[in-house]
């Protein structure tokens, strides 16, 4: 009877730690407002899970992944949580990571070259994705490689070659963009809930 108890204690003991290992948590959101976490609503803060799904309203949410990564998200923004990656389903998303953390959107991969990196992706309306570096040095690679090295004042829209983007198995082509200076820069910014890269514009407003 003995036995039989310390194996039901030892199973037991099993599950609950193979529960809590499926569960751990990879880091926070915070927002000064309402946002989704996993199809809840909540205000202020939230633990993140792995898949977890955040979507922000009218304001940006800050999100700590471990001691090294940080993202911010965009107002109207919304995106899926992993320990190693975010894929960015809408909106914008500023990522600083020392280490090898990337965003994923539309099929892209961005990823830093370098520690201490920073960047904005924005997925835009018509489907194209564009990264601006604010600082470091960014790689964009798709299902065929690099397509592109982004570097700060030089970011990049990336559209599907013959259509919009709404799989990972389009190709893909890039072109330089074209930034007009507009007011004073901003570098990595959030303005009333939209994300300013370099040269003060947003990715996604041009």
């Amino acid at each position: 009877m003995v036995r039989k108890l310390q194996v039901l204690a030892i199973v037991f003991c099993m599950l609950e730690y193979t529960a809590s290992a499926g569960t751990s948590s990879i880091g926070t959101v915070n927002a000064r407002g309402d946002m989704q976490v996993d199809s809840y609503t909540v205000n202020g803060n939230a633990t993140l899970f792995n898949g977890s799904v955040v979507k922000t309203n009218q304001v940006a949410a800050d999100l700590r992944l471990g001691k090294n990564v940080n993202v911010q998200m965009g107002s109207k923004s919304s995106g899926t949580l992993y320990s190693d990656h975010m894929v960015l389903q809408s909106g914008q998303a500023k990522l600083t990571s020392a280490n090898t953390f990337r965003v994923d959107a539309l099929g892209l991969h961005v990823a830093p070259n370098a520690a201490k990196s920073s960047a904005i992706v924005a997925v835009l309306p018509d489907n194209s994705v564009e990264v601006a570096a604010i600082s470091g040095e960014f790689s964009v690679s798709g299902s065929t490689g690099v397509l592109a090295n982004v570097i700060p004042g030089s970011p990049r829209i990336f559209a599907a070659a013959g259509g919009a983007a709404d799989s990972n198995d389009h190709d893909w082509s890039n072109k330089k963009v074209i930034v007009i200076l507009a007011g004073e820069a901003m570098i990595g910014g959030v303005v009333g809930g939209v994300l300013v890269a370099t040269n003060g514009a947003s990715p996604a407003s041009r």
